[in-house]
């Protein structure tokens, strides 16, 4: 067989390919190993959200305690006399917490009915707003941070109304 015939370079080329695709396969190797799973444990406060709702419960409604998170120490609970916050377990593995997002479905009741999430945030900060024992810087404070949740203007006008028919009932109480 003669180094230069055209059989002999097709069969040197052949193994060539097939060498190389067999040192390819072998470099890749396993898949990627997660690294351990860690359990992150907390308690969530929750409360229902309502223009009756003490304004410590406003403030602290949906906050995770616990060791994991920025919150170490659980409120003194009740806040006041109207409160009706409670703390529910929170155990998550900590792979599951940093990958994946909370669910956007996800539809909280309130006494304006099952509202989005970003409803949900602007009915809250509207009513810390609006709330008679919050201070006035504080007041400012949460209407700017409603103004920056984008949500349906009829939505913001509902929750206006609401809030009016709120504030002639404690005038009128006066």
């Amino acid at each position: 067989m003669e180094i230069f015939s055209l059989r002999f370079l097709g069969i040197l080329l052949l193994a060539i390919v097939i060498l190389r695709f067999m040192a390819r396969r072998k470099k890749k190797g396993p898949s990627i190993v997660r690294a351990k799973q860690i359990p992150i444990r907390g308690q969530k406060l929750t409360t229902p959200i309502a223009p009756d709702t003490p304004l410590d419960c406003l403030l602290d409604e949906g906050k995770i305690f616990g060791e994991d998170f920025k919150d170490k120490s659980l409120p003194e609970l009740p806040h006041g006399e109207n409160c009706q916050c409670e703390l529910t377990g929170v155990i998550r593995q900590s792979h599951d917490w940093f990958n994946n997002p909370p669910e956007k479905d996800e539809k909280i009741t309130t006494d304006l009915g099952r509202l989005e999430r970003n409803e949900y945030r602007y009915y809250k900060y509207m009513l810390i707003a609006h709330h008679q024992d919050s201070e006035d810087a504080d007041r400012q404070t949460y209407v700017d941070l409603a103004e920056n949740v984008s949500v349906a203007e009829d939505f913001k006008e509902r929750v206006a109304n609401k809030l009016s028919v709120i504030n002639k009932e404690i005038s009128s109480s006066m």
